[in-house]
């Protein structure tokens, strides 16, 4: 009696074995199959992009423009993982006529902000050219999120086109600066 209880005790263990092994084999079979979702080419050109230009763009830069009646300063701070500081500062003055030389009031600064945001590198299809996204963060929750086209960089300088602006581009200097206004 012994001998039979046995062999059903093995026999069992057996199946056991046997199930668990039929239920691996599915598992790997189902894992093996599974494929992963092909990049489409913008995403891929998206990878790219960032591979080449990520390290460029990291750090600190600026870009002043002054003209009679108006001034416009803004300088970013590209950190790691994503992370924006942005400084901007809009002057204004009014000419005053009169006389041979040209006189203008005293400037009038209409915005001078520091915000907090995100900073990312891609690929926009529908343009056919790279860009730098930057977002704001408004406080309520909400995102503002702008595209620039990403025309150059290199260990000084970065050239930005700013999409609805047509060509018009700006060169930001590497480095930190403090507005001359």
């Amino acid at each position: 009696m012994n001998y039979i209880k046995v062999m059903k005790r093995n026999l069992t263990m057996k199946k056991v074995v046997f199930l668990f092994m039929a239920c691996c084999a599915m598992a790997m079979s189902l894992m093996s199959c599974h494929k992963d979702a092909e990049l489409t080419p913008e995403q891929e050109k998206t990878i790219a992009v960032r591979k080449l230009y990520y390290e460029r763009v990291l750090g600190q830069w600026y870009y002043e423009e002054q003209g009679e009646t108006t001034y416009y300063y803004v300088a970013y701070n590209f950190k790691p993982k994503g992370q924006l500081e942005t400084h901007e500062k809009v002057a204004v003055r009014k000419r005053i006529n009169g006389g041979a030389t040209a006189t203008y009031s005293d400037w009038e600064v209409k915005t001078d902000t520091i915000i907090k945001g995100k900073w990312g590198l891609g690929w926009k299809e529908e343009y056919g050219e790279m860009y730098l996204s930057t977002s704001e963060e408004d406080g309520k929750g909400h995102s503002v999120v702008q595209l620039h086209c990403l025309e150059y960089v290199n260990q000084n300088e970065l050239v930005l086109k700013y999409f609805g602006t047509g060509n018009e581009t700006m060169l930001f200097k590497r480095g930190t600066s403090k507005p001359s206004i």
